[in-house]
């Protein structure tokens, strides 16, 4: 009697591609490309050629373009220094207002993506460091 052959995992190039993608990589081209080419030309469609996957791949990672810009402008927000306490707080709000507004001419259109989506991460990260250096007058 011959014996069965076990069966393979059905593997291929592209469900390899995606076992390796993970959310660090989506979030780190959407940032380069933010940067270039601004807020308003990011498409899931151009990330996922960025990335040599289909777009649908994303939407495992992500539920959908805001979601993943609002995970971005988190990233951007949160790489913003906050000035030191020692400092007195209007140099303070000063020095952390300049250094936001450093990070929003760097990333064309990030401006206009905090104030539509005040909900979202950069958005609130944003708000919470002016209102801290605030509190602290």
């Amino acid at each position: 009697m011959p014996r069965a052959k076990p069966k393979r995992a059905a593997t291929t190039t592209r469900n390899r591609r995606l076992d390796l993608l993970d959310t660090a990589d989506i979030i780190a081209v959407t940032l380069a490309m933010a940067r270039k080419d601004g807020f308003a030309q990011v498409s899931m469609r151009r990330i996922a050629a960025e990335l040599k996957v289909t777009a649908t791949a994303l939407y495992y990672h992500f539920h959908d373009k805001d979601e993943l810009l609002d995970h971005v402008t988190g990233h951007i927000m949160d790489a913003v220094a906050v000035p030191s306490r020692e400092i007195p707080w209007k140099d303070r709000l000063r020095q952390l207002v300049l250094l936001q507004m450093q990070a929003l001419l760097e990333y064309p259109g990030l401006a206009r993506f905090l104030v539509q989506h005040r909900q979202s991460a950069g958005a609130l990260r944003w708000t919470e460091t002016i209102l801290e250096v605030l509190y602290d007058a």
